[in-house]
């Protein structure tokens, strides 16, 4: 009996110490606590004024230690928005930037993430926006005319120049509804010069109109218009006939080139004398027949005078002659004479 009883203690002794050297309790280590972990350090979005928003960003919200990461989160801004707000890590959120309203320049914002428990909440991100001024359509004209003549030489090139009035960039397209108009260039990144051409080939005597279109995307003002217009004159090569009130001839030769000759028979009366003669000048002032206007002017030894006229549409034309003579006459003394008269032409 007392051999038994010896044995049952050593036993015991054993087990107190097996239970030490293995922790009794279930043997497991505590959990370490979670970590905020993003996937990027900040934010940035570019963007213009007024115009569309931005793409938007991801993230990927994660825990980098153990256990079980709630959070929610929060901005600074109220142009940055998050979706979703809160949730469960791992998460992606998504980051946009709403720029109604907002002026040009810089924005910041921070995002803050919490999560109770997590050894580093909140964890923030930073978050930037630029943005610049739109670009615009700054054109040197809006407004182009060419004249030229039915079956003579092309009018002059003109230029356009196309600029950017705001900021970025502008490129753009131009396109224009006239056959008779080209364009040296379609398309372009302002600063950029555009060469005009007019062709009057095959077109008969008239007035053409066509509007060139100039589009940027983006730009405060596109489309912007521009007008041109090309007059085409009648070939009036040939002699124009007609007579003065006084009934003294006048004759035009007038050339292709836009010379122009024209010989002016005149009578005018002075107090003393009358006197009788013929002006003939030459001038480059080109003549439309459809309905410009000319004047020249000029002067002998003892004649001056001053030739006005409109042409009408069609063959006709009329205007103003004013002359003034004086001259020494032996005898008599001083004579000096005027006429204005008006007078008429027409082309055979």
């Amino acid at each position: 009996m007392r051999a038994w009883r010896i044995v049952l203690v050593q036993h015991i002794t054993v087990m107190a110490i097996v239970c030490v050297s293995t922790s009794c309790d279930g043997g497991s280590e505590p959990e370490m606590p979670p970590t905020i972990s993003l996937s990027a350090t900040s934010l940035s979005f570019q963007g213009l004024q007024g115009r569309a928003n931005p793409a938007s960003q991801s993230i990927t919200l994660a825990n980098s230690s153990q256990g079980t990461l709630t959070w929610t989160a929060t901005t600074s801004a109220p142009w940055v928005t998050l979706t979703p707000a809160s949730g469960t890590a791992p998460t992606i959120v998504v980051v946009a930037a709403n720029t109604a309203g907002l002026s040009a320049g810089t924005h910041a914002a921070i995002i803050s993430f919490a999560a109770p428990g997590a050894t580093n909440t909140p964890a923030t991100l930073p978050v930037n926006l630029s943005l610049t001024v739109p670009p615009g359509v700054g054109l040197s004209a809006t407004t182009f005319s060419f004249t030229g003549q039915a079956g003579g030489p092309n009018p002059a090139n003109q230029t356009l120049t196309i600029s950017n009035t705001g900021g970025g960039s502008l490129n753009w397209s131009a396109t224009d509804d006239a056959p008779w108009l080209t364009l040296s260039a379609t398309s372009g990144t302002a600063p950029s010069t555009v060469t005009l051409s007019a062709n009057t080939a095959g077109l008969s005597p008239g007035t053409y109109n066509g509007t060139i279109t100039v589009t940027a995307t983006d730009a405060t003002n596109s489309p912007a218009a521009i007008s041109a217009t090309l007059i085409v004159t009648s070939n009036y090569n040939g002699s124009w006939a007609g007579r003065t009130a006084q009934d003294s001839t006048i004759t035009f030769l007038v050339q292709n080139n836009g010379i122009t000759t024209l010989y002016f028979g005149y009578f005018a009366i002075g107090s003393i004398c009358s006197v009788r003669g013929r002006v003939t000048t030459n001038f480059t002032t080109p003549i439309n027949v459809s309905g410009g206007s000319f004047s020249a002017g000029g002067s002998t030894s003892t004649t001056t005078y001053t030739i006005a006229g409109t042409f009408a549409p069609g063959n006709s034309a009329s205007g103003t002659l004013n002359v003034s003579y004086s001259a020494f006459v032996a005898g008599l003394g001083q004579c000096t004479a005027s006429a204005s008269t008006t007078w008429t032409a027409t082309k055979p």
